[in-house]
């Protein structure tokens, strides 16, 4: 099996932005919507709370990327870069503790709402939400951030 290049820093971005950043800005209004739609049906699952706060800090992060991070590395880099990259992946790691409390949340949403074809659709969204969060922190960790971070 042939292996794929690896992406260029600007082709990377793009993948982030399209791949990550445009569909949690997309898909995170709708669950929480219908997380509202759930909560009054099963007043005891308070997801509402949990996702309108990772929402703020998702957007406050993504902002700092897309207006520090990103133009910075599309230049090459600079001094001060090392610090940002440190900063984020220190948020990153609050994004993961706060990720691991909202699974739970998701796991009592499912034996609490297995009737109710909105939990199920909830379930099955937030499921696929925080998988897509964990890829976007790993492809930043993982892949981007080490190209700068020497």
């Amino acid at each position: 099996m042939a292996q794929q290049a690896p992406l260029s820093t600007p082709e990377l971005v793009d993948h982030i932005l399209i791949t990550f950043h445009e569909p949690h800005r997309r898909d995170l209004p709708a669950i929480l919507a219908l997380a509202r739609a759930v909560q009054a049906r099963l007043p005891h699952v308070d997801l509402v709370a949990p996702l309108s706060i990772m929402g703020q800090l998702l957007e406050q992060h993504m902002f700092k990327e897309e207006m520090r991070l990103f133009p910075m590395m599309l230049q090459g880099g600079n001094t001060l870069i090392r610090h940002l990259i440190d900063d984020l992946r220190a948020e990153h790691d609050e994004h993961r503790r706060s990720l691991r409390e909202l699974r739970a949340a998701v796991a009592a949403l499912g034996a609490a709402g297995a009737r109710l074809s909105q939990a199920r659709q909830l379930h099955a969204e937030l499921t696929q939400l925080l998988a897509a969060l964990e890829r976007h922190m790993y492809v930043e960790d993982e892949v981007l951030f080490p190209r700068f971070a020497r």
